[in-house]
């Protein structure tokens, strides 16, 4: 697990382990994802973004993440949301206290 809620975060940070499968990025100050932000992230089964800025997810954002089964986006900015399609995995998906439009 790493844990990085809380830190005042603008960016996913470097270094977080292949093997991590619990990350915890939630009260932070993340207004934006760079679309390769979870690269080699593979094993990640838990993401929690809850409680940041987010306005716009860039498409394919969490591709890389084969494995997961629990995305936290509640309490963000969101307006909309492309597609999850390769998150084949996927069981649980967190969406409230957004301002989505559309899906």
């Amino acid at each position: 697990e790493v844990d990085c809620q809380s830190k005042g975060l603008q960016a996913i940070p470097p270094g977080i382990p292949v093997d991590t499968a619990m990350l915890r990025l939630d009260f932070n100050n993340f207004k934006s994802l760079d679309a390769t932000a979870f690269k080699g992230l593979g094993s990640v089964t838990y993401l929690g973004l809850e409680f940041n800025l987010l306005q716009t997810l860039p498409p394919g954002v969490f591709d890389q993440l084969r494995e997961l089964k629990d995305l936290y986006l509640g309490s963000n900015q969101l307006k909309s949301l492309a597609g999850f399609d390769h998150l084949t995995e996927l069981k649980n998906l967190y969406l409230a206290g957004n301002q989505l439009k559309s899906l």
